[in-house]
């Protein structure tokens, strides 16, 4: 169960497996749209994950409960990941907070962050990075900025 401190414009969200409590203002602006995307890569063809896709589930649910518009995503390709950020990234406004999450593989290559998707089988040196990992910058944060959403959480 969510809660509001009464002497302040605060919601904690409740503790769950693992999650701890976040603290969140409400004196969020009503007209503003809390959107989020969160993925769970667990099912990887070289090096699968055991936790996650629940730590999305557990995060999605944390952040619905707090006022998030929620979308759910797990075990994706890269195709999919890609259409996932593009259409989360299409929604979003200046009267957006945008919040991504990414639970999964990752790497730090040259000063580049990437996220794995699933069918990383394809990946065998850095450069073939860019061809089939997330590029955060470009693919993810670049989009988020474009659409000049009020606040961008990653």
């Amino acid at each position: 169960m969510t809660t509001r401190s009464p002497s302040s414009n605060n919601i904690t969200a409740p503790e769950q497996r693992g999650v701890n409590p976040v603290l969140v203002s409400s004196s969020t602006p009503t007209n503003q749209s809390l959107m989020a995307l969160v993925i769970g890569n667990a099912k990887y063809e070289f090096s699968p994950l055991a936790n996650p896709v629940n730590d999305a589930m557990d995060i999605a649910e944390t952040l619905r409960q707090i006022g998030f518009k929620v979308t759910l995503k797990t075990n994706l390709d890269q195709v999919s990941m890609g259409t996932a950020i593009r259409q989360f990234t299409g929604r979003l406004s200046n009267q957006s907070v945008g919040l991504f999450y990414f639970a999964g593989h990752g790497t730090q290559v040259d000063g580049r962050n990437y996220l794995l998707p699933i069918d990383n089988h394809k990946i065998v040196d850095k450069q073939d990075l860019a061809a089939y990992a997330i590029n955060v910058n470009q693919q993810v944060l670049a989009r988020m900025e474009e659409n000049r959403s009020h606040l961008n959480i990653v």
